[in-house]
C-alpha cells in the first residue's frame, strides 16, 4: 500500500514539470522557472522518499526548504489575489508538514504531504487557466 501511494503522488509531483510552458516569455525568463520548478520537484522528491524512509529530519528540511521557495522572487509567477492566496495555503501546508516531522508524526506528516501536493497541483492548473486567458 505504501509503495502504491509512493507511486502515485510521484506521478502528480512530476505533472506540473511536464506541463511547464513558456507561453510569451523569454527563453531565459523559462529556463529561470524550469530551473525553480525543478528545485521544488528535488524537494517534494526528498519529502515523499523521507516519509517512506521515517527519516524526520530530512522530511522537516525540505520542508521548510519549500516553504522559503515560496517567498522567493522566483515563485511570484502571478500578481493576483488568488496566486497569493494559493502561496499562503502552500506555504501553511510545507509548514505544517515541517512541524509534524519536528513532532515524529508520521501520520500527520503524510496528510500534510498529500495537503501539499494537492495545493500545487491546484495552482498549478490556476497558472495554465491563466495564460490560456491572457493568450486570447
Amino acid at each position: 500500500m505504501r509503495c502504491r501511494l509512493s507511486v502515485v503522488i510521484g506521478v502528480f509531483l512530476l505533472l506540473p514539470l511536464l506541463q511547464l510552458t513558456s507561453h510569451g516569455e523569454e527563453p531565459n525568463e523559462s529556463n529561470k522557472r524550469r530551473e525553480f520548478m525543478e528545485a521544488k520537484l528535488v524537494d517534494s522528491q526528498a519529502i515523499l522518499e523521507s516519509l517512506t524512509r521515517e527519516d524526520f529530519r530530512a522530511m522537516a528540511k525540505h520542508a521548510q526548504s519549500l516553504s522559503l521557495l515560496t517567498l522567493e522572487e522566483g515563485w511570484q509567477v502571478l500578481q493576483t489575489e488568488e496566486y497569493l492566496q494559493q502561496s499562503r495555503g502552500f506555504r501553511r501546508s510545507a509548514d505544517t508538514l515541517r512541524k509534524a516531522a519536528e513532532d515524529e508524526n508520521l501520520q500527520a506528516a503524510t496528510l500534510a504531504f498529500v495537503e501539499l501536493t494537492i495545493k500545487c497541483i491546484d495552482c498549478h492548473r490556476y497558472i495554465r487557466g491563466n495564460q490560456r486567458e491572457a493568450a486570447r
